[in-house]
């Protein structure tokens, strides 16, 4: 994690609902260009890539498992 670094201010995450096995996150870009980012995770490997358009939401779910800590999102 050293060498990624937090995405700008006008992007933010919005962890949402969280099941057994999977958890859902809204990831809203307010800025005017295109962001890529990651989200981490504390005991599993990020997730892809994710491309957020400019001014726009993207909605994420994913496989967690239940030890499982959401750490935030970084650049990718």
């Amino acid at each position: 994690m050293a060498d990624q670094s937090r995405p700008p201010s006008c992007v933010r995450v919005r962890p949402d609902e969280r099941g057994i096995h999977t958890w859902s996150f809204h990831i809203d870009n307010g800025c005017p260009t295109t962001q890529r980012v990651k989200i981490e995770l504390s005991f599993r490997p990020n997730s892809e890539c994710l491309i957020v358009p400019a001014e726009s939401t993207l909605d994420w779910k994913g496989e967690i498992g239940l030890a499982n800590q959401f750490e935030g999102i970084v650049e990718c």
